[in-house]
């Protein structure tokens, strides 16, 4: 938790430091939804993921944001994978009966960098990065038989845990602008979550809609 209030307090020191006076005074909410993948090992037991997310963007200069976004990631288990790893090579399943999921909460305050008119007046691209925290969980009941020519055996394996950890982000993509107060995103964002054994590494795709109000008067 104390790495999370150091990364926020370096992006607000950097709110005071950059801010314009000729930027708007506006701020932005966006909603997102994506696909996600989990790396590295074990992550063939987890079926493609699926996550949602909600942003908020205030603008230090025409081309930097502080954002701070809220999100949700969810895996299936693979059953058919799940069962494979339950078994000795050669021997074929008799019966499987799988379950478990695997969820990711996170928190994450960002710095976003961007640059507008690229092809076109509209097209736009930008980078990002963060750093906050993430809450993972997961459970999974599998019970497994094979045989291998000898008679069914049966493979039983149950587990469930709960944890708080830091994590950082990168992400990079382009911007559709609607119009002045209205923007469509793409972009891929890869997230490491720092574990004592061992990273938890995904990356996801993201498609988001942001919109802009002004809570106050500019005049």
């Amino acid at each position: 938790m104390k790495s999370i209030a150091i990364a926020w307090s370096l992006c607000v020191l950097c709110a005071g430091a950059v801010r314009a006076e000729e930027t708007p005074r506006y701020i932005q909410f966006g909603i997102d939804v994506s696909s996600s993948w989990t790396l590295g090992d074990g992550s063939e037991l987890w079926t493609d993921g699926t996550g949602f997310g909600l942003a908020g963007f205030y603008p230090l200069t025409p081309w930097m944001l502080l954002g701070l976004r809220a999100g949700y990631d969810r895996w299936s288990i693979d059953v058919f994978q799940a069962g494979e790893a339950a078994k000795p090579p050669g021997a074929s399943i008799v019966f499987n009966d799988t379950f478990g999921e695997f969820r990711i909460y996170e928190v994450t305050p960002t710095i976003r960098i961007s640059r507008s008119k690229l092809l076109f007046d509209r097209l736009g691209a930008f980078v990002q990065g963060g750093a906050g925290y993430y809450h993972v969980r997961f459970n999974v009941e599998s019970v497994v038989g094979w045989d291998d020519g000898g008679g069914t055996e049966v493979t039983i394996a149950q587990g469930d845990g709960a944890d708080h950890r830091f994590g950082v982000s990168g992400a990079g993509g382009v911007t559709f602008e609607f119009s002045k107060e209205s923007w469509f995103d793409v972009f891929p964002w890869y997230r490491v979550i720092f574990e004592d054994e061992g990273n938890i590494r995904y990356w996801g795709l993201l498609i988001g809609f942001r919109v802009a109000f002004a809570p106050w008067d500019e005049s």
